[in-house]
């Protein structure tokens, strides 16, 4: 009725992204993690690497598969030596690329 005031919860569904992205790491640069956020707007197959200046693989993290929504990595490199790292971002069939320091 008018004037009534109902009580209850109001169920709101959780903001599906519409595309595939991936934030800058932070902090950046780090010692010896940093976290990096990214979006799925599909469920998708999620894959990290990590590579030196040289095109080296020193790092290699499957997330496996992900359903739509927010997610957050903490990269550890606590055993790498400091440096510009290339990280690669393996969303299903989009990459994504952020090049990030490490200081130790």
């Amino acid at each position: 009725p008018p004037g009534s005031r109902s009580s209850g919860h109001v169920d709101v569904e959780p903001e599906i992204p519409t595309v595939c992205a991936v934030s800058e790491n932070y902090p950046n640069p780090f010692n010896p993690t940093s976290t990096v956020a990214y979006e799925l707007p599909v469920t998708t197959p999620v894959e990290l690497q990590l590579y030196d200046l040289k095109g080296g693989l020193v790092m290699d993290h499957n997330a496996g598969i992900k359903p739509p929504g927010k997610y957050t990595f903490v990269l550890d490199a606590s055993s790498l030596a400091s440096g510009l790292y290339t990280c690669v971002f393996s969303l299903g069939d989009v990459l994504i690329t952020r090049k990030i320091v490490l200081i130790k």
